[in-house]
């Protein structure tokens, strides 16, 4: 009788130790769907902190995106939203440092013409 009780306690041992790691994997691919932190091109991380949306740079200043929290699975709205933006900031600051490299080698060849011609 002894052997029958030491059998179901194995048994349910087996079966709560499967169950558990059930548990884990079904929590794993829960959080891949729903991740909580999104790197970016920039080098930066987009992460939700108490129902919020924040924004992690590298320097390590953290800036607030939202009010709310973003969708932060790869393809969603929220986060094409935040990329374009992301993109659009990224051409628009190189759009300013071609102008100005431009504006100094106008400067350059003004200040070459006024050297020849005297």
């Amino acid at each position: 009788m002894a052997i029958v009780w030491l059998a179901l306690i194995v048994v349910c041992l087996i079966g709560a130790l499967v169950a558990l790691d059930m548990g884990r994997f079904a929590l794993a691919k829960h959080k891949a769907e729903n991740p909580q932190a999104g790197l970016t091109d920039a080098g930066g991380i987009l992460y939700i902190q108490g129902g919020k949306t924040y924004y992690k740079r590298p320097s390590g200043q953290i800036n607030k995106v939202a009010d709310y929290a973003f969708d932060l699975r790869p393809g969603s709205h929220d986060m094409n939203m935040f990329l374009a933006v992301m993109e659009k900031a990224k051409a628009e600051h190189e759009a300013e440092l071609n102008a100005a490299k431009l504006a100094s080698l106008e400067s350059m060849k003004a200040i070459a013409k006024s050297e020849a011609g005297e």
